[in-house]
């Protein structure tokens, strides 16, 4: 069974406009990828800060350990 070229157009029309949609989202998802760690100061020192330590027994044990081996920075700068 033969195509007319109307449907011929139609059937080449929808599986390039497929393809360019497939390729399309590929790239796009490709290029909008980043690293997972975006560091921020602030998140870090309220998360893994000094206060945050001494609010709980198990963060004022490790300020203790720290003092006791002679760290220089006791936690996040």
């Amino acid at each position: 069974m033969r195509m007319g070229s109307s449907e011929l157009r139609l059937t080449l029309f929808a599986f390039l406009v497929h393809w360019t949609n497939v390729s399309t989202k590929t790239n796009l998802s490709l290029s909008m990828s980043k690293k997972t760690y975006q560091p921020k100061s602030r998140k870090r020192s309220r998360r893994h800060g000094f206060l945050k330590r001494m609010n709980t027994k198990g963060g004022q044990a490790v300020i203790t350990r720290r003092r006791r081996q002679g760290r220089k920075r006791l936690t996040t700068a």
